[in-house]
């Protein structure tokens, strides 16, 4: 068991990305949770560790949901850090460029919030991307992407329908908002992408049309934001509670949930 006798830091550790260079395997990175999180390195496989980075924007971007690190396939020193945008380092962790080769604004057409990474073993400048958008893939080591939308994988945390005839279905998706489609069309082709229309919300969870008019209804974002919509006006506006005066304010959970009363819409 490894511990600060040997460079590693003291005390309770979190979440621990680790990533080993293909062309050099002694040489391994480890991005680590702890009082101070802090990016370390080592070079004789593991068996000591040296701290090279503590910059909190480069290793404190919330361990429990970004902590992966990948190494470039042809280079030791060429760490990725993956998270909410994608950094590159040049000099084996000790810097970042401040400039993210996919900035987490989403400029580059790829959606942010990072988790996986996969580089071809033959060739370095061809790697593949995913995160909550689907996934993004180069061919010439990030200067331009390929986001293939053929690739069946929304996360929905709750499916919905109204009462129209014939029903819509609605659904929270994973940091893509609230949506809502047909549930069956009397077209050739069957339902396309273009029928679904998006509704309220960052990370989308709970939504319930309303059973009276369905042009309204409810959707649920992170912490505990709730908002009421409008499909053909194409507005919404929050309706979470509000903290009482003189009362603690209120927490929610991630994805909290909603119910509408089914007998007084």
């Amino acid at each position: 068991q490894l511990g600060e006798e040997h460079g590693l830091p003291a005390g309770e550790l979190g979440r621990i990305g680790l990533a080993i260079a293909p062309s050099n395997p002694n040489r391994i990175y480890a991005k680590v949770e702890a009082t101070k999180n802090a990016l370390y390195r080592s070079d004789d496989g593991g068996n000591t560790w040296e701290m090279v980075n503590d910059n909190p924007r480069f290793t404190n971007n919330r361990p429990f949901y970004f902590q992966e690190l990948a190494v470039s396939s042809d280079d030791p020193d060429l760490l990725y850090n993956i998270y909410q945008p994608l950094s590159v380092s040049y000099d084996g962790g000790v810097t970042f460029d401040p400039t993210p080769q996919i900035p987490a604004d989403e400029s580059k057409g790829v959606h942010a919030d990072f988790h996986a990474f996969w580089m071809s073993p033959d060739d370095a400048a061809f790697y593949i991307i995913g995160g909550d958008g689907g996934i993004g893939i180069t061919r010439d080591r990030g200067e331009s992407w390929y986001v293939p939308e053929t690739i069946p994988v929304a996360q929905f945390y709750q499916v919905n329908v109204d009462e129209q005839r014939p029903y819509q279905i609605y659904g929270g998706m994973q940091d893509n908002g609230n949506w809502y489609g047909p549930g069956y069309v009397w077209r050739q082709g069957g339902i396309r992408t273009p029928y679904w229309q998006y509704v309220v919300g960052g990370d989308g969870f709970y939504i319930s049309a309303d059973a009276e008019d369905p042009r309204f209804g409810y959707g649920t974002s992170q912490n505990g934001d709730l908002y009421r919509y409008d499909k053909i006006g194409g507005y919404y506006s929050s309706i979470a509670p509000p903290r009482p005066k003189d009362y603690p304010r209120l927490r929610f959970h991630w994805n909290a949930a909603f119910a509408p009363d089914p007998h007084d819409t």
